[in-house]
């Protein structure tokens, strides 16, 4: 997948790269640049010394106290970045290139972002920014308590969630908000009555379980699919823009993942834990036509780091915007809003948001547009046209369509290489009549009324 290169935009960047390995040393190279300019060595460390182990075996080997900084190095990495920022520079950027080994575990944010006076954002894998037109997002909040990992309230820290939401934007926001058996009543009294929230029973996902176990048989890497099939089944065919989940991380060797409860529907004992990582969420997000997805870890979080890395390893594999949200580090949620209007509203909050991991295309944030191959002046796909803009565009956009569209993204920023150079020709002719092709269906097939109304 063709990477956002730093020199491609303007971008004053803080590049750490593993440099050093050995049975008893792996160090890690500090550096700053900004745009095409030289690189600026700053220094070395060994990857112990800031607690990054060379080996993780279990949640206990990455335990979120033990990652520090020492006061040194934040000053020199301050200096180097501000040397290179100008008064109007609305985030630092920061770059992980390969290998790396663990570093994307590290919370850079909140060790950096307080000395910054600013974001610090992570270049994400792909240099193209997915097609999301339109005056609304539909954001399908997910929430559920796992048997077998630590409980949280989940009515107050929903709540949080859907304040951050409300008027984080200018685009209206419609949230769409599913949780466990367990926890619907207690939401169900503190959301219900509220403009563009609707709080769907999760005895309801019970009337869709027979499709589920249909789908169980030819996808068994679905994600979570009496939730996914829950979701889809009551958005009736309309395509969600960002999917939030709320819960708690895990990690298994070294692999992160998110716990959900197997059915929305279970009870009891019936909750068993269901870890998903990040093939299951990537299918899960294509599916459902959502070109975002936002992690918001409860306070006392199992594995921080696990959501890291899930979280990472997502915008690693696909196109658009990925966001961690630890809650621990923002109660109640008083850094999402903010981050929130400067991925979604392109209103960069001039602060910092260490509590706030966050993947996103620099044009989310307010820099200049340059030209990618391939990409319009606004960095999306010159491939989505025609009837296909105009139903992403639709209030309620199709699943399917949105569905096919982050797709054929993601084809494109697979095939684009990642070093600068033009693609292949073959493979342009290629995504073009791909394009084509699925333009000339969404025409025949589209829905004028956009697929529904609420």
């Amino acid at each position: 997948m063709a990477k956002v290169m730093v020199t491609e935009h303007d971008l004053p960047t803080l590049r750490v790269r593993l440099t050093g390995e050995g049975r008893h040393r792996l160090t890690a190279a500090f550096e700053a640049v900004r745009g095409r300019g030289l690189l600026r060595p700053i220094t070395e460390v060994v990857t112990r010394t800031i607690g990054l182990p060379d080996r993780i075996r279990s949640a206990g080997d990455i335990a979120e106290s033990r990652f520090v900084l020492p006061s040194g190095l934040t000053d020199a990495i301050v200096q180097a970045l501000e040397d290179l920022a100008v008064t109007d520079v609305p985030a630092y950027w920061l770059d992980l290139p390969s290998p790396r080994g663990y570093l994307q575990l590290v919370p850079w944010e909140r060790l950096l972002s307080p000395a910054l006076g600013r974001p610090l954002l992570r270049l994400p894998s792909s240099a193209l920014r997915p097609n999301a037109p339109g005056p609304t997002l539909r954001v399908v909040l997910v929430a559920g308590q796992a048997v077998g990992v630590p409980t949280f309230d989940t009515a107050p820290l929903v709540a949080d969630l859907v304040d951050a939401w409300t008027g984080s934007t200018e685009r209206e926001v419609l949230l769409d908000v599913f949780v466990d058996t367990e926890s619907y009543t207690s939401v169900q009294t503190r959301l219900g009555g509220r403009r563009a929230v609707v709080v769907h029973d999760p005895f309801r996902a019970i009337e869709t379980r027979r499709i589920a176990a249909a789908r169980q048989g030819e996808d068994d890497e679905a994600w979570a699919y009496p939730w996914t099939e829950w979701v889809a089944a009551a958005l009736g065919g309309r395509a969600a823009d960002v999917i939030h989940l709320l819960g708690q991380g895990h990690i298994s060797g070294d692999r992160g993942a998110i716990a959900l409860p197997a059915s929305p529907s279970a009870t009891g004992a019936d909750r068993s834990g269901r870890f998903l990582g990040p093939s299951q969420m990537c299918r899960a997000l294509t599916r459902l036509g959502a070109w975002s997805l936002l992690l918001s870890g409860v306070p006392g979080n199992h594995c921080q780091p696990g959501l890291r890395d899930l979280a990472d390893a997502i915008a690693q594999a696909r196109t658009g915007v990925v966001v961690l949200h630890q809650m621990a580090d923002d109660e109640p949620a008083a850094e999402l809003k903010p981050a929130l209007g400067m991925v979604f509203g392109d209103e960069p909050p001039n602060r910092p948001l260490p509590g706030i991991t966050c993947w996103s295309h620099p044009q989310f944030v307010g820099y200049p547009p340059d030209d990618v191959a391939l990409c319009g002046v606004d960095g999306t796909s010159s491939l989505i046209t025609g009837a296909t803009q105009q139903a992403l565009a639709q209030h309620d956009t199709p699943a399917w369509v949105a569905a096919g569209t982050r797709a054929l993204e993601n084809l494109q920023a697979e095939w684009t290489p990642t070093d600068g150079s033009p693609p292949d020709p073959y493979a342009v002719d290629a995504l073009h009549t791909i394009s084509k092709l699925f333009d000339e269906h969404v025409q025949a097939y589209g829905h004028p009324d956009g697929g529904g109304t609420r």
